[in-house]
């Protein structure tokens, strides 16, 4: 009975480790067009570029769901590749391409285990980043001073929430942080609140507000999650690391655009940088991102926080097009019979 369940998920199993075999250069597709528009993007404003960005990212996320799909269920070799004889200028391809899936076939159990071993173990890794991120709401945290509660409260009113947002002191944290989605919370270090003026201090936690209004923590959890399943492929997280930059500019130039001083805001973020840390992944924290890299586009070209909706609109057509041909029928031969499979004439 086992045997035969086992063996009625070979199929399963055949597919989906051609998908993330495919997934090799799709992922390769997606991170050269992900650069190609950040560098026709080059300077202009982060909301364009991180909007474009991240939709080449999930574009590129959901490849290996549409080729599974588009797979059929099948014990032979699957991936498309077909004997092929070119007669152009006498070159001749031998059918040693229809013999490569044969080849590579036998692996694919084994490389389905490593992948889903690693994506357990990725998994428990974030139900711990999970667990203490919960456990930062009540571990270590006392009331804000009554002026600083003041500071808050004045900043979601005039920042168009509707309730100010749960904010407290933590000893648990390097810098000011952001934690929760439905419920989400304000943590503060006591250092920012003696090393930082309450101009500064007004500034930063303005940028955290701009991670609750643009409902970052849901996005930064869709691309936790891609990291997770497809952590084998470097560009994945390559892509993933640039958005995270982007968002943190975005939200730098939500705080420049509510009246502050890029200068001065610069000056607040320097002094985060001496206690900086690296966060849990389920926080959303002031300091991420290169501080000393956005202390400098702030200071050198704060002019490039200006609007670029029509360009960013175009991009993303471009985007997701290129992204589209990136996906192709992915029709499997009917058996292991190299014999069977007819060379096309090109």
């Amino acid at each position: 009975m086992f045997s035969e369940a086992v063996g009625g998920l070979a199929p399963l199993i055949n597919n989906l480790g051609w998908t993330l075999l495919h997934f090799l250069w799709q992922g390769l597709a997606g991170a050269l067009v992900f650069a190609l528009l950040m560098q026709l993007l080059g300077k202009r404003s982060a909301t364009a570029r991180y909007t474009v960005g991240l939709t080449v990212f999930t574009a590129t996320a959901f490849l290996p769901v549409v080729t599974f799909l588009t797979m059929e269920t099948t014990t032979g070799p699957v991936g498309g590749i077909t004997a092929v004889t070119i007669t152009a200028a006498g070159a001749v391809v031998t059918d040693f391409w229809s013999r490569v899936p044969a080849m590579i076939e036998p692996l694919l159990p084994l490389a389905v285990g490593a992948w889903f071993s690693g994506v357990l173990m990725l998994s428990l890794r974030l139900a711990g980043d999970w667990r203490w991120v919960h456990h930062l709401r009540t571990t270590e945290v006392w009331e804000l001073p009554e002026h600083c509660a003041a500071i808050v409260e004045n900043l979601c009113t005039r920042l168009g929430l509707t309730k100010p947002v749960p904010t407290v002191v933590s000893a648990a944290v390097p810098c000011p942080t952001v934690i929760g989605w439905l419920r989400p919370m304000i943590l503060i270090p006591a250092s920012t609140l003696v090393g930082l003026t309450p101009q500064q201090l007004e500034m930063i936690i303005t940028h955290e507000i701009a991670h609750i209004r643009r409902h970052d923590f849901v996005i930064n959890l869709f691309q936790v999650c891609v990291e997770t399943v497809l952590f084998y492929h470097p560009a994945v997280r390559w892509m993933s690391g640039q958005i995270r930059s982007e968002r943190e500019h975005c939200c730098d130039d939500y705080v420049v655009a509510s009246s502050y001083d890029a200068t001065s805001y610069a000056r607040a973020l320097a002094e985060l940088e001496q206690a900086r840390s690296l966060p849990a992944q389920f926080a959303v924290a002031a300091s991420g991102g290169s501080l000393v890299r956005r202390i400098h586009r702030l200071i050198d070209d704060c002019s490039s926080a200006g609007g670029s909706a029509v360009v960013a609109t175009g991009l993303m057509i471009a985007a997701l097009i290129l992204i589209g041909l990136a996906v192709i029928p992915f029709d499997a031969p009917e058996s292991h019979n190299v014999d069977n499979v007819k060379p096309i004439a090109i």
